[in-house]
């Protein structure tokens, strides 16, 4: 839903990462926001608002600023047959390096849509969870995908990684 497969041209690295529509997007709304902060805040006025208001305004700013700027991306290079974790904060991030050999599977979970209030008739409907699994530690890539983009999502990785792929399934 949120991340993107990506490989470069030479082929040599895999990334999951935040798709680029939803970054410029929050980064569209960012700007927005703290152009309407510069050009039309009044200090007084805040300070009438009532508890929830600030609340929600400084959620709102909060989260437009962490899509923004926040960081969780998965690389896989075969150059260096490394597996490098990137989470935080733009130029914050921590990186956490695995090697190939530490690779055991992908991960996916087939999980039953429930009814809404909308769509009553979702009979033979499912999302999967996508992830990998490193060292015996699960590390969910994707939540909530359809078929198709879990069969993209496979095929790619399976003819990137140098090594044969188990797929297990929870």
């Amino acid at each position: 839903m949120f991340f993107e497969i990506y490989i470069n041209l030479q082929k040599e690295i895999l990334k999951f990462r935040m798709k680029l529509i939803n970054r410029i997007l929050s980064v569209i709304f960012f700007i927005s926001f703290i152009g309407m902060l510069i050009f039309n805040f009044s200090k007084e006025e805040f300070f009438e608002y009532y508890l929830f208001q600030k609340i929600l305004f400084f959620f709102i700013f909060f989260l437009s600023f962490l899509g923004s700027f926040y960081i969780d991306e998965i690389e896989f290079s075969k150059k260096d047959s490394r597996i490098i974790f990137k989470r935080g904060i733009l130029f914050l991030y921590k990186k956490k390096f695995y090697s190939f050999n530490d690779f055991q599977s992908l991960v996916i979970k087939k999980i039953a849509k429930k009814p809404s209030i909308i769509n009553l008739n979702i009979k033979g409907k499912f999302v999967y969870i996508f992830g990998i699994k490193i060292n015996d530690r699960i590390i969910i890539i994707e939540n909530r995908m359809d078929e198709p983009k879990l069969k993209e999502f496979t095929d790619i990785f399976k003819s990137f990684f140098p090594k044969n792929v188990e797929i297990e399934e929870m």
